[in-house]
């Protein structure tokens, strides 16, 4: 889970949660533990306009870089530990996971309190973790790839404008399919005591494609099947006291 405190960025802006439903013990020795099972996820990456003046004209793509969540979703997965020497661990595991009811970022359907796509689709988790010297430096890679699709909604915004004050006739939103990933590089180190440093870097990228007609009067140009392409970067430095 992350808090922030930018001025610009929701206070929460990630948790991921792993539930183990069943597993079974493949290798049990001294130095190495592997096992796989049933994993039920639930993951929330949230994040806000970094541009000060929002998109003008309600079918304008939006200034967010991503909102993803993915409240049903489970699959396989395996967990290694290997530890030959105290002062050496390495941790690692593998997910494969159908997502049954999943949540995006819209570009473009923000009515009715909404701003995303219902979806469904698959992800796909991997990780490493390599701690030495006894957990003094720990030295860490993640990445989550996330493929969506919303089977059914709007695919023109003619079919918004007809009925602008009623209730949104499906509950999906845009015709669309996006893709999610995260990358995540991070380094600890011990300091004193209960207090360690961490510097972490994430990437964030998000690609959607809108099976729409898109029109654009101010530009004086239209497109069919529209895609956003949307990236982001950032560098965090951080002291932790363990209680």
């Amino acid at each position: 889970m992350d808090l922030d405190v930018m001025p610009t960025q929701p206070v929460l802006s990630r948790i991921e949660i792993v539930g183990r439903l069943l597993s079974r013990q493949l290798i049990d020795s001294r130095a190495c533990d592997l096992s796989i099972g049933l994993y039920q996820h639930f993951d929330y990456f949230d994040s806000d306009t970094i541009n000060p003046g929002p998109a003008e004209g309600a079918f304008k793509p939006c200034h967010v870089p991503y909102k993803l969540g993915t409240p049903a979703s489970a699959g396989v997965g395996a967990m290694l530990r290997y530890a030959a020497t105290p002062r050496f661990a390495l941790d690692a595991y593998a997910h494969v996971n159908g997502v049954l009811l999943g949540g995006v970022l819209s570009d473009f359907y923000r009515y009715y309190h909404r701003c995303y796509n219902w979806a469904s689709g698959f992800s796909l988790k991997g990780g490493a973790q390599c701690a030495f010297d006894g957990g003094r430096l720990t030295l860490s890679v993640a990445n989550q790839f996330y493929q969506l699709y919303s089977w059914s909604g709007y695919t023109s915004e003619e079919e918004w404008l007809e009925r602008p004050t009623e209730k949104p006739g499906n509950v999906q939103g845009d015709v669309s399919r996006a893709l999610f990933n995260h990358l995540e590089f991070r380094v600890d180190c011990h300091l004193w005591q209960r207090l360690s440093a961490s510097l972490a870097m994430n990437w964030f990228h998000r690609f959607t494609y809108y099976d729409r007609w898109m029109d654009f009067p101010e530009e004086n140009y239209s497109v069919y099947d529209y895609l956003v392409d949307s990236d982001q970067w950032d560098l965090r430095l951080m002291v932790r006291y363990g209680f």
